[in-house]
Formats: structure tokens, sequence, C-alpha cells
């Protein structure tokens, strides 16, 4: 057991005299199912350690069934040295996980206090530069690399079915916004667009033929991620790990995290090449761009767009909310 007082002296390298698993505390089950309990580890000096101890199961997971993942990739990302060098880019959370039959446990420091606010607001720029910075040398470390012989993450024809608006038939309520949003936001598209957004997940991860491969995070939302004090960024909830071109990632940051971006999309795609060239050590070539920025916009459409029609059934939609969705379609229409 994750939590018993022995385990956690040998993991924390410090006696621990007493643990008491607190229960949800203001965490409980997140969106795909995870149940999240806070833990107190009170150590032989009378110090406390708090802990986070996540408890999943791949079958009951959505995600994990949309990606089919059989085994819990959480698990697997602490256990294959293939996937180690995300360390030299992230600070690691993780102290240790379990995988009993059907299930996965994860014990990792609580990092409330370093977490971003949790609002719709434009995050500072040191804030998004430190993001970005961290993502692009994520990518720049494995970049067209080994990431493709990682046969347990998700891949381009995974991503790409994972709201696609043909295979909604999962029960969790997400997908039923998903079945009212994609009608709504096809329904605003020229329909060569349409067209292209329904064709098969194989069809549209075709589109990542030619480009470089790497490791993606995989759900690059901004709460997923933790500021330290000393610099560095903490990365958690690596359930989408997945292989693939960077722009299946950058579509992604730019449709979730549409209301922390700084300055907006094109600006966080050219802060995200200015740290991502050095990175690599070389410039990217004008066409190589044009594809990273086409298929940017298109897996970012493909996962969310039905999200960004959602509020246009209201009856009075914001100026935001229409001019959010007319962004992504007119970005649609340039590159495709």
């Amino acid at each position: 057991m994750l939590t018993d007082p022995p385990t956690l002296s040998g993991l924390l390298g410090v006696e621990v005299a007493a643990v008491e698993v607190l229960g949800a505390a203001g965490l409980g089950y997140s969106l795909t199912g995870n149940r999240l309990d806070r833990v107190e580890a009170r150590l032989a000096d009378g110090a406390t350690r708090r802990l986070v101890l996540k408890r999943s199961r791949p079958a009951e997971n959505w995600i994990a069934r949309r990606t089919d993942d059989r085994v819990g990739r959480e698990g697997r990302l602490l256990a294959d040295a293939a996937v180690a060098p995300i360390w030299e880019v992230y600070a690691c959370p993780y102290l240790a996980y379990a995988a009993p039959e059907g299930a996965v446990g994860l014990l990792m420091d609580d990092l409330s206090d370093w977490l971003l606010p949790d609002r719709d607001e434009p995050l500072e720029e040191s804030e998004e530069e430190r993001l970005v910075d961290a993502l692009a040398r994520l990518h720049a470390r494995f970049w067209d690399g080994p990431a493709r012989a990682i046969g347990w993450a998700a891949t381009p024809s995974h991503r790409f079915g994972i709201f696609h608006p043909g295979r909604l038939d999962d029960p969790m309520p997400v997908f039923e916004w998903a079945r009212r949003g994609w009608p709504a936001a096809l329904a605003r598209l020229p329909r060569r667009l349409g067209e292209l957004l329904t064709l098969p997940p194989e069809r549209l991860a075709a589109h990542c033929d030619g480009l470089p491969w790497t490791l993606l995070h995989g759900d690059c939302k901004v709460a997923n991620f933790a500021l330290l004090a000393e610099g560095r960024v903490a990365a958690f909830d690596w359930e989408g790990l997945s292989v693939g071109p960077a722009p299946l990632e950058l579509g992604y940051y730019l449709a979730v995290n549409a209301g922390r971006l700084v300055e907006g999309k094109e600006h966080l795609l050219q802060r995200y090449r200015a740290r991502l060239e050095p990175a690599l050590g070389r410039p990217l070539d004008e066409e190589s761009w044009r594809r990273i920025e086409a298929l940017t916009v298109l897996a970012g459409a493909n996962l969310l767009l039905w999200q960004k029609a959602l509020p246009l059934l209201e009856a009075d939609p914001s100026v935001r909310a229409r001019d959010e969705f007319e962004w992504w379609a007119t970005a649609l229409a340039r590159h495709w």
C-alpha cells in the first residue's frame, strides 16, 4: 500500500510516524473518473508532508477507453526508461506508483501551493513564457527521435478519434455536449471544411505524414502544470501521453487554454517557435512552419470546435464566444 508508514518512510527517506488519508478534501473525482485523495504524512520530527493519492481504472476512464489504454499510461510513464528524459525538462511530482490488477495508484507531492489560479483570464507574461518554454523543450528533447517506438502511447489516430463527430457514442456527459456542439459547428462552416473535419480519424492522421514526431504531454491545459518556486515547471496528469507531431499538442493548447492566452493564438505560436528553435539548435524552414501551423489548426478544431460552437446555441451569445469560433473557422479556411 503506497500510504503505509513503512512504505512512505522508504520513499521519503525520513521516518514517518503516522499517515492520514483525508479523503477528497476538495479534490474528489476528476472528470475522467479518477479518485484523488489528500494524504498527510506526519514525520517523526513533528513536521507534516502533504501528498496526493490518485487512483484510476483504465476501464472506467473515458480518455483511456478512447485512446486504447488498457494498462494505465501514467503508471507506464514512471516505469519506462524511454520516457525518463521528460524529467530533464519537467520537475517530477511523482513519488511512486502501484499497478494492481485493473487499476493504477499514483502517489505524488501536493502541488496546490504552486498551481495557477483556476480562472478564465489571461496568464501573466512570465507565466505563459515558463509554460511555453517547457513545452517547447519537451518537444525538442524527443524531436524526430525514438518517440514512435513508445508503443503504449496514444497515436495521432487515437487523438483525432477522441471527439470525432462520427464517433460520439460514449455515454459520458462530455460526449452529450459534443453531440450538441458538433452539428452547430459544422452548420457554420463551408461545406468543404465540414467534409474535412468528418473524414475518418485515420485519414485526418495522415496529415501528420512528413512531419517530425515527438513526445506529447497530451493534456496540456494550464491546470495540469505547477510553477515551482525555484523556477522549474512540474507536470502531471499524463494519461493522454501521446506520440506524433507537435501540432497535435499545440492545437489543443490553443483551444483548451483560449481564455488564458496573453496576446492571442498567433502570438502564442510565435512564442512557441521562438523557444523551440533554440532548443532544437536550428531554425525551422518556412515550409515546415507553415505545415506546423496548418496541422495545429486542424488538430485544435478536431478536438474542441464543438465546444466553441456550444455558446452559439444560446439566445444571445457573447462577443467573445462569437470571436472565438470565428477565429477557428477563419484559420481553417486559410490553411485548408
